[in-house]
């Protein structure tokens, strides 16, 4: 793989090298996205990139969420397709190590490394769009209840 550069975050490393560092924590992470133009929706994941061990995915993640918040909103499927991609993105993507590790390894070293991989746990700043993700639906909830039974 090194040279190669076949995914962003990959870089300089060796598919040994990268086989060391799942069993760290490291994973190929796909984020989602969604954008709304009058009454049509697209809803879609980035190309995977590989986070190391030690690196946080949250900027991803809270990049695509954003561009969700300023873009997604403006349909009826938007706002469904939104919060679908604020939840994902908060709970960390989608993991797509095992797809792409199979076609590189094949599906025995797979799973051998997977089983013997630590699961990488949320960083403070997705714990914080999680909260974001419940909070602020609750928060308008509660508002358009508020102004309802106000008159």
């Amino acid at each position: 793989m090194a040279g190669r550069n076949l995914f962003l975050g990959t870089q300089g490393m060796t598919i040994r090298d990268v086989e060391d560092d799942i069993l760290k924590g490291g994973r190929f992470l796909a984020f989602h996205w969604c954008v709304s133009i009058i009454l049509l929706s697209y809803s879609r994941q980035n190309s995977p990139r590989y986070f190391k061990s030690w690196q946080s995915p949250a900027s991803e993640a809270w990049g695509n969420s954003l561009m969700t918040m300023m873009l997604g909103w403006w349909s009826p499927h938007g706002v469904i397709y939104s919060i679908l991609c604020f939840w994902r993105n908060a709970c960390g993507g989608t993991d797509v190590t095992s797809e792409i590790m199979m076609q590189l390894v094949g599906p025995a070293r797979t799973e051998s490394i997977l089983k013997e991989a630590i699961k990488r746990p949320l960083d403070l700043s997705q714990k914080i769009l999680i909260g974001f993700v419940i909070l602020v639906p609750l928060m308008v909830i509660s508002l358009l209840v508020n102004a309802l039974t106000s008159h």
